[in-house]
């Protein structure tokens, strides 16, 4: 069985989805969809599978966005000496 390289391959899509337990016609529910350190969290309403369903497509495409351009999280010092010292 031949191995594979680790840098081929991806990590798995994890999907939340976290129903709001009540009732009437129109429901919530929040959606977490995660790969690796990449994720997008969404909350929305629903009265029907149909719109979870569209609302797991919206995740996903949030996602693949995310992975064609991450955010830069790379801190950057914005302190600069005023040459002031305290006493």
């Amino acid at each position: 069985m031949a191995k594979t390289s680790s840098s081929n391959t991806r990590q798995p899509i994890i999907m939340t989805i976290t129903f709001a337990s009540q009732g009437g016609s129109e429901r919530s529910a929040t959606l977490l969809i995660q790969r690796g350190d990449l994720a997008s969290i969404r909350a929305f309403s629903y009265q029907n599978y149909n719109d979870v369903l569209a609302a797991m497509k919206a995740a996903s495409n949030d996602l693949i966005a995310l992975e064609i351009e991450p955010p830069d999280l790379t801190v950057k010092s914005s302190k600069k000496s005023s040459g002031n010292t305290l006493k």
